[in-house]
């Protein structure tokens, strides 16, 4: 029930992270350039950043315009964000990163390209998940797999005690499932 429960408070937060950057009118650089990012447009993101928006801004839930890029699959916009100094490590609430943001929406491209910039794949949340248990839990096999093959641990545990494979099964999710179970899971 509590992963329901964390689930349902980041698909929320999610919402309500675009919903403030679309009622803000973009009046201020950083509100410009999260909607930049958030939308992929690598070029505006640029010229904001020369006009001087912040690129370690956090908006309410503590997301930064490379947060914002990753959860949305933008990857120039990660690759720029990441060459202009963002901080690849840089925590939301619950101490969500940019890499589980990318891992549970399924960006694979996206978890690469972080994975291969030094992003640590085994960082925990508040709650002990990793970005491994958000794939497991959001039923996105391909990332899962790539993670597995980039060293993630596979038996990491949540504060609760859970692994992903527990996660995937209790959701129901028989293919991620089956992929951790081949992979040596336990």
């Amino acid at each position: 029930m509590k992963i329901v429960l964390v689930s349902i408070f980041l698909a929320i937060v999610l919402s309500l992270s675009h919903l403030a950057v679309a009622q803000s009118g973009s009046n201020s650089l950083n509100d410009q350039l999260f909607a930049a990012a958030e939308k992929g447009d690598a070029a505006a993101v640029q010229q904001l950043l020369q006009k001087g928006a912040d690129i370690e801004a956090l908006d309410m839930f503590h997301f930064t315009p490379l947060i914002r890029a990753a959860g949305a699959g933008n990857t120039e916009t990660v690759k720029l964000l990441l060459a202009k100094g963002a901080n690849i490590e840089a925590r939301a609430i619950n101490d969500f990163t940019a890499l589980m943001s990318a891992a549970g929406e399924g960006k694979t491209e996206v978890v690469k390209l972080l994975l291969d910039k030094g992003a640590n794949i085994n960082a925990k949340g508040l709650d002990g998940w990793t970005a491994l248990i958000w794939a497991a839990n959001e039923d996105r096999t391909d990332v899962v797999k790539l993670l597995l093959e980039k060293g993630a641990n596979i038996d990491a545990r949540t504060n609760r005690g859970e692994s992903a494979l527990m996660v995937a099964e209790r959701q129901g999710k028989t293919e991620v499932a089956k992929l951790l179970r081949e992979k040596g899971a336990h």
